[in-house]
């Protein structure tokens, strides 16, 4: 799959940078430091250490946080863009251990104990990609984790405990914004589900194919120019320019966390109706519902939530910030929340 995806990705990437001003993108209308932040996942190629290795680089916007690479501020500071840091496999430094596994507790210690057994099977990172993982302890055994590990797999015990509620397990699932594909990877194995849609930028396209490839071996499926289609039984990875001509069959959860609230209200519309409208059965999304600055559509008031049925709502985070005087706040009208919504 890393041979493919190498030898693919320059002609997709270029196919990006075409439609880059369609609905899906729509990068004409983004203001000069939102369009240089996000213009890195339409690099022209990527070498195969890149693909093979990429939480050793220094990405963004693939699901892994600053604090996530386990090095000094400064450093990354001070680190370009598709960087390498010099990781061996674990982490050897003792204080590092001792911050995870404070984290590990921290999170175990919130989990229903019925969903334990899905906190420690998705909290396992053990796949030889990337670094900043360590040895934590639970329930007499050791885990290779991550702090990125641990937080995706509170997010899975989260989206499981909605999930649950529906009548049937879905058999077909999507995520639009998947990052390098742990999300759709640990609710794939959850629910058994036969087929996957896996749509996002090309960078993460790229890597999520890696990453699913080696989760679900000989089951990944490009999707990334006129030719390709979709295929049942697979992990397909689709890119968004060709929704409305690819998509051609019903999903029963569409997945999305912390991506339709950057996007702006064409873009929202675009997605909409390119996934939900006569496609989507649920949507199970984690989303701040108001926007942040002028480049954002306000998903409150999109038809994702008005032309479906709100089965369950709960607050998640609400942020914290610092006013005129100093005064640490929380600003409410930024808050996270975790919505299931039927069609």
């Amino acid at each position: 799959m890393i041979d493919e995806v190498v030898a693919r990705y320059p002609a997709m990437a270029e196919a990006a940078s075409r439609e880059a001003t369609s609905g899906w993108f729509r990068g004409t209308a983004l203001s000069d430091a939102h369009r240089r932040h996000r213009s890195f996942k339409f690099q022209p190629s990527l070498s195969r250490d890149l693909i093979e290795r990429f939480r050793d680089h220094y990405l963004s916007g693939i699901g892994i946080e600053v604090t996530d690479y386990a090095i000094g501020k400064a450093e990354i500071l001070k680190a370009q863009p598709f960087q390498k840091f010099p990781y061996t496999k674990l982490i050897p430094n003792a204080g590092y251990s001792d911050a995870l596994q404070a984290e590990f507790d921290a999170e175990l210690s919130q989990i229903d104990p019925a969903q334990v057994p899905l906190f420690l099977r998705t909290v396992e990172d053990g796949i030889d990609c990337g670094g900043a993982k360590g040895v934590c302890v639970a329930e007499g055994r050791l885990i290779i984790c991550s702090r990125f590990s641990i937080r995706m797999a509170a997010r899975a015990v989260r989206t499981v405990s909605m999930l649950e509620t529906l009548d049937d397990r879905p058999a077909t699932v999507l995520e639009l914004g998947g990052g390098f594909g742990k999300t759709l990877a640990d609710l794939m194995i959850w629910s058994g589900a036969e087929t996957a849609i896996y749509v996002d930028m090309p960078l993460n396209m790229a890597l999520a194919a890696r990453y699913l490839d080696a989760v679900f071996p000989e089951r990944v499926n490009l999707v990334w120019a006129e030719t390709d289609r979709l295929r049942d039984g697979n992990i397909n990875i689709l890119a968004p320019w060709l929704l409305a001509e690819k998509m051609d069959r019903p999903v029963d959860v569409m997945l999305n966390f912390l991506s339709l609230q950057h996007m702006q209200a064409d873009s929202q519309a675009y997605y909409f109706d390119s996934l939900i409208r006569h496609r989507t059965r649920h949507l199970y999304h984690e989303n701040r519902l108001e926007p942040r600055d002028e480049t954002e559509g306000a998903l409150r008031d999109t038809r994702f939530r008005s032309e479906g049925q709100l089965v369950e709502s709960r607050l998640l985070n609400v942020p914290w910030f610092a006013n005129a005087k100093g005064e640490t706040m929380q600003n409410e009208a930024l808050a996270i929340w975790a919505e299931l919504i039927r069609y």
